[in-house]
């Protein structure tokens, strides 16, 4: 868009609409900020002093939760002290309607040192569980902390992540650092702070990271569908049994497998596994398929044969097909924002000697 005049000695815009679309959702420069997307990075710019120039981002109402991971904050440990990092939720949810659910904010101390603090309150929460991790295993577990908490560290980098529930921070650290909560000093690698008793905010909602004396923000990556990462965590998992090829119940179902078929990877339920019946022309599998599970699944398919050592495979799309080359017919039933029912019909005349056997498989 061009604006051009004649013989008009200014112009003054009050206001523009400054937004673009990353990772499928709409983002918005929120005061001074400039927003660029290179090499499938998102990048916000020309950020101030003020604390009010950042980026809006909008969740619409389908979406089971949102993610987001940024690179450096602080490269070098040349941030000013007093620079600070800060992401508000807008939106609906406990006795707030339109307005702040919750606070989270990086800020930096002094040279290595830096002060995570978290603000749920809005949503009836007064305390959050806070959790250090060192790798894949679970350091420390402190439950009523109130007060801000403190990590020494020469570079931060960082995930956040907001959900149906939980609403929580996890930022990871570059290097093992020295983390202190409530007087007690851990050695960890991430941390992850999640709101107690608190009411579940409603979607829609609006994400906003605003940052002070910090130049930009590079966003590396967002999850704007709620993947396998963002599952486990709305899942209660940890980095010590959120492993794909995990079953932390014991049920005999890895997590994969319960993300795709909309499962709790911590309670024991087989019900969700594939049902099989047998008429005169088909066996006929049926089981769900969750929303961020087709997105993310590289392969979903259902194999079939008249033996458990030889297997052919028929495809599973996004939507409906006929019968392909086997004579399998694949049918899709949308179900908007909850999983989708699958149903799978394999011809009985590919049974030999009575024998016809069908698995699901799927890999990303």
């Amino acid at each position: 868009m061009q604006l051009t005049a004649s013989q008009i000695p200014s112009i003054t815009i009050t206001s523009e609409d400054k937004t673009l679309e990353y990772a499928g959702l709409a983002h918005t420069s929120l005061g001074n900020a400039t927003l660029d997307v290179i090499d499938n990075k998102l990048t916000v710019s020309n950020l101030g002093s003020s604390g009010q120039d950042g980026v809006g981002i909008a969740l619409p109402a389908e979406l089971s939760a949102w993610e987001a991971h940024w690179q450096d904050l602080d490269p070098g440990g040349m941030l000013p002290v007093g620079a600070y990092l800060k992401q508000q939720v807008i939106g609906t949810g406990g006795t707030v309607t339109n307005g702040v659910l919750g606070t989270v904010q990086v800020t930096k101390e002094n040279v290595g040192n830096y002060t995570i603090s978290a603000d749920f309150s809005p949503l009836g929460s007064n305390t959050r569980t806070v959790q250090v991790y060192r790798g894949s295993t679970l350091v420390a577990e402190v439950t009523g902390q109130s007060g801000a908490l403190c990590a020494t560290s020469v570079s931060i980098s960082g995930s956040a992540s907001v959900g149906w529930w939980p609403l929580y921070l996890d930022v990871d650290f570059n290097v093992s650092v020295n983390i202190s909560i409530g007087g007690t000093t851990y050695l960890g690698d991430r941390v992850v702070m999640i709101p107690e008793g608190a009411a579940a905010p409603t979607l829609p909602l609006t994400v906003q990271l605003t940052a002070s004396q910090i130049p930009s923000i590079t966003i590396t990556s967002e999850d704007a569908a709620g993947g396998y990462a963002t599952w486990t965590r709305l899942q209660g998992l940890t980095p010590a049994n959120n492993g794909p090829a995990q079953d932390p119940e014991a049920d005999g179902i890895i997590n994969l497998m319960e993300f795709y078929l909309n499962g709790n990877p911590l309670a024991l339920d087989r019900s969700i596994l594939p049902t099989a019946t047998l008429d005169a022309d088909y066996l006929t599998l049926r089981f769900k398929r969750l929303d961020a599970a087709e997105l993310e699944m590289t392969q979903q398919a259902v194999q079939f044969g008249a033996s458990l050592t030889s297997w052919s495979a028929s495809v599973i799309g996004p939507v409906s097909s006929p019968p392909d080359g086997n004579g399998v017919i694949v049918t899709v039933s949308e179900n908007g924002a909850d999983p989708d029912d699958i149903t799978v019909q394999i011809p009985r005349s590919k049974a030999i000697a009575g024998q016809l056997f069908g698995r699901l498989q799927i890999g990303k």
